[in-house]
């Protein structure tokens, strides 16, 4: 069974089962720290930071972008459980956001970060290398990063 954790001043703590008023609240709670998904369960041993809210793409708005010092890419989608939307439809919504990205360079990728950064107040001096690094902690070299931003 995957349990959702969360850093508390005690440490890493369970998430408690809750029920969220609307899906903006969810996407703050995952923006400020987007590591309480269970990316290891998907075989990502890096932590993700999140570089985007409400990406405005060709078609809609990408919940949370976020990306890992390796150039993984991270697509979310927030739905809350009586969102009539939440089967089937979110799939193809996601699949739609991939195709959108897929043609992205790393440019483009990181003036969504720039306009995150902006519209969530960030106070950053750096490009986006440099924000996943200080974020992270990894070492990195930004050609690797940029690399593996286009290649996924």
């Amino acid at each position: 069974m995957t349990y959702i954790l969360h850093k508390t001043k005690n440490g890493w703590e369970k998430t408690k089962k809750q029920n969220y008023i609307n899906e903006e609240e969810l996407q703050d709670i995952l923006s400020k720290d987007i590591n309480t998904l269970p990316f290891e369960d998907m075989g990502y041993l890096e932590n993700f930071i999140t570089i985007g809210k409400e990406v405005g793409l060709e078609n809609g708005s990408l919940d949370l972008l976020a990306v890992n010092p390796q150039g993984n890419v991270a697509i979310i989608e927030t739905k809350l459980s009586e969102n009539p939307e939440v089967k089937r439809t979110v799939i193809g919504q996601v699949l739609g956001y991939a195709s959108c990205l897929w043609n992205k360079n790393y440019e483009d990728i990181e003036s969504y970060f720039k306009k995150y950064l902006k519209n969530e107040k960030i106070d950053f001096i750096g490009n986006l290398a440099d924000y996943v690094k200080e974020k992270t902690g990894e070492d990195f070299t930004e050609t690797e990063f940029k690399e593996g931003i286009e290649k996924r």
